[in-house]
């Protein structure tokens, strides 16, 4: 992953499924493996799994909100000024968890 590429873009692209690298609050990069999105009431949700964070289980997966910028005039500027956020409501995070399980079962 480049420096300039946009880690919204790459994981709204179905054909990109690279692992994506967020800056933390302690400035620190981790690394995320891509896991699923999920749309759940007309929202966006990415399933990433960290590979190098302190404090996740091997094998355990955070909800993140994808927040486009909604007075973005193109789909491009709406990614470009978008942002992630860790989806801090635990009945949405299950909400999405157990879509992705539905996707997985059909």
């Amino acid at each position: 992953m480049k420096d300039n590429e946009n880690v919204i873009a790459i994981l709204l692209d179905e054909n990109d499924d690279r692992n994506v690298i967020l800056v933390n609050d302690e400035e620190e990069e981790v690394e995320f493996q891509q896991i699923c999105i999920v749309p759940f009431n007309d929202e966006l949700y990415a399933i990433l799994r960290p590979l190098n964070m302190k404090g996740v289980d091997d094998g355990g997966a955070i909800v993140f909100h994808i927040c486009l910028d909604e007075t973005a005039e193109t789909e491009d500027e709406a990614m470009a000024n978008g942002y992630l956020e860790i989806e801090s409501d635990d009945y949405i995070a299950d909400a999405v968890f157990n879509e992705f399980l539905a996707m997985l079962e059909e």
